[in-house]
């Protein structure tokens, strides 16, 4: 560049842009430096824009003047639509309100366009911009009495309208309405707290559930959800809103104070809330939830008084007797003269209130449409969750993010509505209980769920065998036998574990695989190969069944599998231990329902676990006098008092399914999941809780039972097969069946040549006499006991065949 492209003034090589004082070329900074005179309006040395009479105006001043000729122009135009609206009020007021609500030209120009454009801008329109709420605020101020500011176009409020929906102004809470969307996680219809990565949905309960939100805080060190973050690391809430962390007073924890105890002692905000002694259970330092006349009262309390119903001594319908009548006379609120209080808005009940003022089956109700669609298919669905008697686990349920997704799944078609589509998910226990549920309001067909657990269990175990050789044996022996006995069982007699079944494949499986590893295959194995294989682990016995079925089918040659002999039946508890714990089922009423039965039933009657959890209502016939039940072939009359507690469990037996009402169940024991009984596993587990060995407590009973009573009539009575009933004959009364050759002999017990009397007569290994004719009245004595207890078991047997066992636990 040469030195004439330069700036005469700077000397900086750039684009030259006029000439300076003496024809110099100037630069554009230079030049504008060289032209500038001082301006008659703000004083400054600027460039000059225009002139006037007094003087020289920069470009600052001649476009704050334009703006303000623009300004006055536009609020005149705002001012003639104000006057046509407000005719009474001045045109000073009006001028005065139109400033105040637009200060600047943007502004002004922003009215004067919703005015313009927006016919009812003055009336309430939802269209209508931030900047007429200012105008109408001001016009109000100045007394005007016909504008209106703009509403909500959802709820019509006038107020905090800080939202657009489709152009329109409205509240927060219309435009999260309006702007809801289906959660990607649990399927709920609700407003957006986030995004997943893959821009799902996400609402707020699904946020505070995900571990991802939660971290552990850089003050308190608790893991909680974050609230902020500093250069020190992520912030509680209790720590992000500046609390001091300190070691709480109450509780000796290091927690954020939040208020100071009478002492002025730090506490954290669980020790700050109100701890009184409760006025109605007496529960000392809970936390207040209400004060009644009565004094403080815990939340427990409240709940269950807000959801209580009784008879009304005044009107004597049956209502929620009010607990804040201060006479305590047992009146609802109406004839205590109090104003009504947890009311649903939606059916007026008197409940306690869950979700925006309404009750829980209310709730349900509300909740239901978004989830389940207008299906057909799911209709009796619909109607069995309106229907539970437990709203309260019912939306439990419903808010579990599996089963909304699957709902929502099922309810768009996106999953059939069939058992086959349900296996194809993964197995849990959500799935199970999801299936019961579906099961037990009539949208799938009822189907033998432990049956099928074990076939695709095997279908499992047969996937995941490597040699082709070996799966197909193995399949042929779950099939054709296990499988096969398995269902043959379960037919009969309706109850069977698939405990055995489970442990024959895998036994096979497992000695198959241990083959292998040995360089062998079935055909070519031994008996030093079975010999060793069982003297291994103690679970390695259970191979036995598949390698006899392998000798009858000729898989396997020359093999010695001996059949392990059923010990007999003994005595290995005390009677006197169980029939305190019948004494206490039977006595104290504040156990349990449940486990009164059970017991009982057990202790008294010999019944397995399994036969009590599958026992029915119609196995229940519960009359004026007598209540009967039916264990096998005969129905037996139940003593008192087990036959009451089992007529008032038939009449008030519940569950914690969460569709359909518990007093509808087929089952005397209802379960968890709907239409299923509660299972022998549990049954065995709450009674385990009193001390009772089931096992034990059983074969205690048989053994007394069976020393008394026929083989024959031992089966009838308790549902036994009758090769078993023989079999518990023998252990408790011995094997007769040499008894004739030994009198014969002249000798007894050893001794020949004793004569002894033939009635009655003592029987090897017994324990009761045994007289020659048949008796009515047969009775086994289970006491007196160390306790001071003692009980009879009767058993009468009448002309026709009936028979009754009476169970007597009483004092001594």
């Amino acid at each position: 560049m040469s030195p004439d492209d330069r700036c005469a003034d700077c000397g900086r090589a750039v684009a030259l842009r006029g000439n300076g004082p003496g024809r110099r070329m100037l630069c554009g900074a230079c030049d504008a430096r060289a032209r500038a005179v001082e301006c008659s309006r703000c004083g400054e040395r600027r460039p000059a824009n225009r002139r006037d009479a007094v003087g020289a105006i920069c470009r600052t001043c001649a476009r704050r003047d334009d703006a303000a000729a623009a300004t006055t122009a536009l609020r005149g135009q705002v001012a003639v639509v104000v006057a046509e609206v407000e005719p009474d009020l001045d045109r000073a007021t009006i001028d005065a309100a139109v400033a105040v609500a637009a200060p600047n030209r943007r502004h002004t120009a922003g009215l004067a366009e919703a005015l313009a454009t927006i016919p009812d801008a003055l009336s309430g329109s939802s269209l209508a911009p931030p900047v007429v709420d200012r105008l109408v605020a001001a016009l109000v101020a100045g007394g005007a009495t016909s504008v209106r500011p703009p509403s909500c176009h959802g709820c019509g409020t006038t107020r905090w309208l800080t939202q657009r929906v489709d152009g329109m102004r409205a509240c927060n809470w219309c435009a999260i309405k309006a702007r809801a969307q289906c959660c990607g996680r649990c399927g709920r219809v609700g407003p957006v707290s986030t995004r997943d990565r893959d821009g799902a949905a996400v609402c707020s309960s699904c946020r505070a559930l995900d571990a991802a939100t939660f971290e552990v805080c850089s003050r308190c060190s608790r893991r909680r959800r974050v609230a902020n973050r500093t250069p020190e690391g992520a912030l509680c809430g209790g720590c992000a809103r500046g609390h001091p962390v300190v070691a709480c007073a109450g509780c000796g924890r290091t927690r954020p104070a939040t208020s100071s105890g009478r002492q002025g002692e730090a506490r954290c905000s669980s020790c700050s809330r109100r701890r009184e002694r409760c006025s109605r259970c007496g529960t000392d330092d809970a936390i207040v939830a209400v004060v009644w006349a009565g004094g403080p009262v815990c939340s427990t309390c409240y709940k269950r008084a807000a959801g209580a119903r009784g008879t009304c001594a005044g009107c004597g319908h049956r209502r929620r007797i009010d607990p804040r009548d201060p006479d305590q006379r047992q009146l609802c609120s109406g004839c205590a003269g109090l104003q009504p209080w947890s009311v649903c808005s939606s059916c007026g009940a008197e409940d306690l209130l869950y979700e925006a003022g309404r009750c829980r089956s209310c709730t349900i109700e509300r909740r239901l449409p978004s989830l389940l669609g207008d299906s057909p298919i799911l209709a009796p669905l619909r109607a069995s969750l309106v229907g539970s008697d437990r709203a309260r686990a019912t939306l439990r349920w419903l808010s579990k993010p599996e089963c909304a997704e699957l709902l929502a799944a099922l309810a768009r078609g996106e999953v059939a509505v069939t058992h086959e589509a349900l296996d194809e998910r993964p197995a849990t226990k959500a799935l199970d209980h999801f299936r019961a549920v579906l099961v037990a309001a009539g949208v799938l067909p009822e189907r033998d769920e432990q049956t099928a657990r074990l076939e695709a269990w095997v279908v499992d175990q047969l996937g995941a065998m490597a040699i082709d050789e070996d799966r197909k044996v193995v399949e042929a022996f779950a099939r054709w036998w296990v499988l096969q006995r398995y269902r043959m069982r379960r037919s009969r007699s309706g109850v069977a574990s698939d405990d055995h079944a489970r442990r024959l494949v895998r036994g096979a499986v497992e000695f198959l695989a241990w083959a292998r590893g040995h360089g062998l295959v079935l055909a070519s194995c031994t008996q030093a190969h079975v010999e060793l294989w069982m003297a291994g682990p103690p679970g390695r016995k259970h191979a036995r069944g598949f390698l006899r079925w392998a000798c009858r089918h000729r898989l396997a040659h020359d093999l010695d599998i001996v059949r392990r002999a059923d010990p007999n039946p003994a005595r290995s508890a005390h009677a006197d231990d169980h029939l305190v714990v019948a004494h206490r089922f039977a006595t104290d009423a504040t156990l349990p329902l449940v486990d009164r039965v059970a017991g009982l039933l057990l202790l008294c009657y010999a019944q397995p676990l399994a036969r009590l959890s599958r026992l029915r209502v119609d196995d229940i016939t519960a009359g004026p006098t007598a209540t009967l039940v039916r264990f096998g072939r005969t129905q037996i009359e139940l003593s008192e008092p087990v036959g009451r507690l089992v007529a008032d469990l038939v009449a008030d037996r519940r569950g914690r399914a969460t569709t359909g009402a518990s007093g509808q169940s087929r089952w005397l024991f209802v379960g968890a999941q709907p239409g299923r009984p509660l299972g022998a596993n549990q049954l065995g587990v709450r009674l385990a809780a009193y001390g009772i060995d089931a096992r034990a407590a059983r074969s205690a009973l048989l053994l007394d039972l069976a020393g008394e009573l026929a083989p024959g009539v031992l089966a009838d009575l308790l549902g036994m097969h009758p090769g078993t009933a023989v079999r518990w004959v023998r252990a408790a009364s011995g094997d007769w069946s040499g008894y004739a050759g030994s009198r014969a002999r002249g000798g007894v017990d050893g001794e020949p040549g004793r004569e002894r009397e033939p009635d009655p007569v003592q029987p090897p290994g017994g324990t009761h006499p045994v007289v020659a004719e048949r008796p009515t009245t047969i009775e086994v004595g289970v006491g007196p006991g160390d306790q001071g207890l003692e009980g009879v078991v009767r058993t009468e047997l009448g002309e026709a065949g009936a028979h009754r066992v009476a169970v007597e636990v009483g004092d001594r």
